[in-house]
């Protein structure tokens, strides 16, 4: 018996030792699971309420997303020790206020090949990017307030992905950044284990992925070989837990997104853009029906609340039938300067309708 503890006991007591020694033999996707991981740039700062925020006055930062790099230039739109990833706004109050995460930063691509620089071309009018990388919609509803809406702008464009919703769970678990004013942390002894055994962090990185490691492992023969697929159909499946709680806590976020836009009279409107991921737009229709069961869902509930939303998947899917050059990267899962391209004609489009409205 002494003989079978220690077995198992040495093993673990040999990863907690090599990972303090060596701390870089934990991944970040595995930190990930409770830590907010900022990206490997020094773009970001701490902040109290946020968690993180772009550092002020930031010129062509070079940065590195998987096989592309691309710059980072920050701006104050009038604002102290916070930076925005925007060109500025020349007079007045803009048109747009954008908030939302990579998707609405066009992480990969140049500032000028963002959909939302190419929508201010084409409109020639004033939009404030308040996009961050990595924000969930509790961030995102709190950028909205302190610095969005002071702006006054006409329109609020809330950008919404599907990965919001693991992050919406994630930051009302565990906060994010600097931002740790969650019940989790209000335990010493969980805390201290966070942030001291590597065991923990590695347990819970397998708990908090237990439904992905089982899809990966029942793959069928339409997912088999392609992780991807077997990541997004669990982290858009409602009747998981942490998907569940984390769509309930995106929908809390832009009710009360709209509350305040509301509140400031009616010359101010949120409208939700749902922006489909890559595998979402390419996949057989039999597992495009499977992913888009979120994003109707979502857009169901928008209706309900009478807040507009403007859905860009299908007109993505007929894009990208026809479309010779793929609309995102490679490896990566965001759009590239093609599918910047497309989101902005589209979104000109589908604008204009709800303007006239």
């Amino acid at each position: 018996m002494v003989l079978l503890v220690m077995g198992i006991l040495f093993p673990l007591l040999l990863i907690e030792v090599a990972a303090h020694l060596a701390p870089g033999l934990i991944p970040s996707e595995v930190r990930s699971s409770i830590f907010q991981v900022d990206p490997p740039y020094n773009v970001l700062s701490p902040d109290d309420e946020l968690g993180y925020k772009f550092t002020p006055d930031i010129a062509d930062y070079p940065v590195s997303l998987e096989n592309q790099s691309y710059p980072i230039s920050t701006v104050s739109l009038g604002y102290e020790s916070i930076g925005f990833r925007d060109d500025g706004i020349d007079e007045g109050q803009p048109l747009v206020v954008v908030v939302g995460d990579s998707f609405a930063n066009c992480a990969g691509v140049e500032l000028g090949a963002c959909w939302v620089e190419l929508l201010e071309q084409e409109l020639d009018r004033d939009f404030a990017n308040l996009s961050v990388l990595g924000y969930g919609p509790q961030q995102e509803a709190t950028m909205l307030t302190h610095y969005g809406l002071p702006l006054k702008p006409k329109w609020v464009l809330w950008v919404f992905f599907a990965n919001d919703v693991k992050d919406a769970w994630r930051v009302s678990q565990f906060g994010s950044g600097a931002a740790r004013n969650t019940e989790f942390w209000q335990s010493p002894g969980r805390t201290w284990l966070v942030e001291n055994s590597a065991l923990y962090i590695l347990g819970s990185f397998f708990w908090y992925n237990r439904f992905f490691f089982y899809n990966l492992i029942t793959a069928d023969e339409t997912t088999r070989g392609n992780p991807n697929l077997s990541w997004w159909l669990t982290n858009t499946d409602l009747a998981i837990p942490e998907v569940a709680v984390g769509f309930d806590r995106a929908k809390t976020a832009i009710l009360e997104a709209n509350r305040q836009t509301t509140a400031q009279g009616d010359e101010t409107q949120l409208v939700v853009v749902i922006l489909p991921f890559r595998e979402q737009v390419y996949a057989s229709p039999h597992l495009q029906a499977r992913f888009d069961h979120l994003n109707e869902s979502l857009a169901e509930f928008l209706q309900e609340n009478d807040i507009p939303v403007i859905d860009l998947t299908a007109d993505l899917r007929r894009r990208a039938g026809v479309e010779a050059a793929p609309l995102y990267f490679d490896e990566d899962i965001h759009l590239n300067v093609k599918g910047n391209e497309v989101v902005a004609e589209l979104l000109k489009q589908r604008l204009a309708e709800v303007f006239e409205q």
